[in-house]
């Protein structure tokens, strides 16, 4: 049979066991919200830019499709006289 002293020790190694794991398990998750946070925050910057990118891009489009209609009116103009 087990002695006392034996169980009690069994017991306290399996507690300081558990409850080193409980920290490292808080500890981990700690660091995985500051990374998810982090993440959001380089998203949420990247999106802003690349709302600007595709604003930039439409007024270019527009501003091509104002040339070729001012290109071709001059082209005609051309034909015409």
């Amino acid at each position: 049979m087990i002695d006392k002293n034996t169980l009690i020790g069994i017991i306290a190694t399996i507690a300081l066991a558990l409850f080193g794991s409980w920290i490292q398990l808080n500890s981990r998750i700690a660091v995985l919200e500051v990374q998810v946070q982090n993440d959001r925050s380089v998203y949420n910057q990247n999106s802003l830019k690349m709302d600007e990118i595709k604003t930039s891009v439409s007024e270019i489009d527009q501003n091509i499709t104002e040339m070729r209609g001012e290109m071709k009116l001059k082209a005609d103009k051309k034909l015409i006289n």
